[in-house]
């Protein structure tokens, strides 16, 4: 077995950046504003089946 050296907790630990955090960001609002528009739609034409 090779002889490596594990290095201390500190060092392992890698933050994601400012521009990974933007680009999830994005992600979530390209998913959700469609997903909320569709269920605010699917809510509207439900209340006429209810009335």
């Amino acid at each position: 077995m090779r002889n490596r050296k594990i290095p201390p907790r500190a060092e392992q630990e890698q933050h994601p950046s400012h521009a990974s955090w933007f680009l999830v960001a994005i992600a979530w609002m390209l998913v959700g504003i469609p997903l909320g528009w569709g269920i605010y739609i699917t809510l509207l034409k439900s209340l006429v089946l209810f009335r």
